[in-house]
């Protein structure tokens, strides 16, 4: 299965932050979009690794094939892509030891520490909402 070519184009997509590559792909960002598809995917943190390849996966997706990733027969279909992409990638458990040294998928350490990453910039991102109206007054629900 060949992952569909990213819609953002790349001076955009630089334009919001660090650029992540997995295997010379560069990903989009996780933008909104693609985080409530991640929740809408009922991905959760019991699996790391399958969590971490969602998030890479869905990072290499058009959002016209993230949007068709709703209900229960979508999203069953977007989580079979998701398996069959990382079965071809090679994406599997692994972990460092005491030593550092790596054990088990490479891939599966590299969707890991670019989840991590991703994870982590979403954390640090300072963002203030614009509470204001069109008139350039703060709206009174606020």
């Amino acid at each position: 299965m060949e992952t569909e070519t990213p819609a953002v184009a790349p001076e955009a997509s630089a334009e919001l932050g660090v650029a992540h590559y997995f295997k010379g792909k560069r990903l989009e960002p996780f933008s909104f979009a693609r985080q409530s598809a991640f929740q809408r995917l009922r991905v959760g943190s019991e699996s790391t690794i399958e969590s971490a390849a969602m998030l890479v996966f869905l990072c290499l997706q058009k959002p016209e094939r993230i949007d068709r990733a709703r209900g229960e027969e979508g999203c069953a279909r977007f989580r079979l892509d998701l398996s069959a992409w990382a079965d071809e990638q090679k994406i599997g458990i692994s972990y460092t030891d005491e030593a550092g040294v790596l054990h088990g998928s490479k891939a599966g350490h590299e969707v890991q520490k670019i989840a991590s990453e991703v994870w982590s910039e979403i954390a640090a991102a300072e963002s203030e909402p614009d509470l204001k109206d069109e008139t350039g007054t703060e709206s009174p629900n606020a």
